[in-house]
């Protein structure tokens, strides 16, 4: 079988998945296509590799007709909604097999009113099915007439460590912790407007003044960087957040290995969030906004991890201290979180499941993945 993918462009959050389809496919049978360079601050955050693996190309004009040939002749094309329409739409008319792989299309309420799809979903999109990067993908297509028996879940699969022994990476954190403790909190991601990094300050004033030991480590860079360091110095807070700034990728793998509790605030604008498969696979106990697109794909509430409703502080506040207090439902959340992404959301998974779901479409036979990737939505 012959696979392509296209995208923007190649980084850490894609090589996994991308390196599991090459090593099932195999050489000359699977090419990632990027069709764009890596814009600068994604650069600047440690996005980008100067080596790049041979089933890697880059769509230009000495490669446009080779790159052609491969989209409109292998026998599957995922094709990323970031990637230009132009490139798949012979495919799409042809009526061959092709995946689009979308995080939701409205983020905000004004772009479902700004930016209509009934056209693209008509002619193009209807014709092939969909993997969707979030949970609420499906319905914002469905509102442009796709068809919901065409989604399957999907996802970005960052890379997931196996650890020898994950019951002594949990030890690490918790061992002689009790609700006295000194608890190390994390939060990662762009400092910007939807992402809220703000909610840290109203999170440390209320633990400070319940009298709970803990630290905020944050680690990003953006627009709010200046106001969120003025709310710190106001609230008196510089002893307990401490702002990082932005760190290499392995760098913050490292910070969460060593958190106890990872928050991930963001609202609906967060279309997937890869850093709750980073979190979960380093054993961190999560606890993620509703609003965010991973989160009803990979935390069970109460299991793997623990979910707030988007905007209530109030609640998110409820469940970190739940947290802190109870030890042993703390270490119960870790162990899941990293089982949910060591054996279900990880790369290898996802390039078995789709193989079997793109057997199963070729047959004509019924999809028996009832969970993880490639699962109907």
């Amino acid at each position: 079988m012959k696979v392509a993918f296209l995208t923007n462009y190649y980084n850490h959050h894609q090589k996994f998945l991308a390196d599991e389809m090459y090593k099932l496919f195999g050489d000359g049978n699977y090419y990632f296509v990027e069709t764009i360079d890596v814009p600068e601050f994604r650069r600047k955050m440690g996005y980008g590799y100067q080596e790049v693996p041979s089933y890697v190309l880059k769509y230009n004009d000495k490669t446009k007709g080779r790159i052609d040939g491969i989209i409109n002749e292998f026998d599957v094309v995922i094709y990323n909604s970031s990637a230009p329409l132009s490139l798949v739409k012979k495919r799409y008319v042809d009526g061959k097999l092709i995946f689009c792989y979308s995080e939701r299309r409205y983020k905000t309420i004004s772009r479902y009113l700004k930016f209509p799809i009934y056209q693209y979903i008509s002619h193009y999109i209807n014709k092939g099915y969909m993997l969707c990067a979030g949970a609420f993908v499906a319905r914002d297509y469905v509102l442009s007439g796709l068809h919901i028996d065409k989604c399957f879940k999907w996802g970005y699969f960052p890379d997931v460590k196996h650890y020898e022994d994950v019951d002594s990476l949990i030890a690490s954190k918790n061992d002689n912790k009790d609700s006295s403790s000194c608890i190390s909190i994390l939060w990662v991601g762009r400092l910007i407007e939807w992402k809220h990094p703000e909610t840290t300050v109203y999170i440390a004033k209320k633990l400070k003044g319940d009298g709970i030991n803990f630290n905020i480590s944050i680690i990003g860079i953006g627009s709010k960087e200046k106001s969120l360091k003025q709310a710190i110095e106001k609230e008196g807070l510089d002893d307990c957040i401490c702002l990082l700034g932005s760190l290499p990728p392995v760098t913050v793998r490292a910070y969460m290995e060593k958190a106890d509790i990872f928050l991930f605030t963001s609202n609906r604008q967060e279309g997937w969030g890869a850093v709750l498969n980073e979190s979960m696979n380093s054993a961190c106990a999560v606890v993620a906004s509703d609003a965010i697109g991973s989160v009803p794909y990979l935390i069970d509430d109460g299991k793997n991890g623990l979910i707030y409703k988007s905007g209530d502080n109030d609640d998110l506040y409820n469940c970190i201290k739940s947290l802190i207090q109870d030890r042993d439902r703390r270490c119960m959340i870790q162990k899941n979180a990293y089982k949910t992404m060591a054996e279900t959301w990880n790369a290898k998974v996802a390039a078995s499941n789709f193989l079997s779901l793109v057997n199963t479409i070729r047959n004509g036979g019924e999809n028996m993945i009832t969970e993880g990737p490639c699962s109907q939505v």
